[in-house]
């Protein structure tokens, strides 16, 4: 397999196609996300309900851990700036 910005990847195909494990792939910036964005900018898609945690940059550390961990998060925003650092003011803006 060939990723698109980490070269070839190494994979367990025996085991994968012996547990009927179904792989699938993805990259993150294919046109849905600039869909995606357009549709939160016009207020069609609430993203507050994913939103675990909005973090100042002072704090990005703490975010990624925080992010890291799926059992306490869902999405974890940084906020730059004088930007808010709670859901509200943030995601009412866009």
């Amino acid at each position: 397999m060939r990723s698109r910005d980490a070269g070839d990847i190494a994979l367990p195909m025996n085991q994968i196609v012996a547990k009927g494990i179904e792989l699938r792939g993805n990259f993150r910036f294919h046109p849905e996300f600039a869909t995606a964005v357009q549709f939160l900018n016009q207020g069609l898609i609430d993203a507050k309900p994913v939103i675990t945690r909005i973090l100042p940059l002072a704090e990005a550390v703490a975010a990624f851990a925080l992010a890291g961990d799926k059992s306490q998060s869902l999405k974890v925003q940084i906020a730059f700036g004088d930007a808010p650092t709670t859901l509200k003011p943030i995601l009412d803006t866009v």
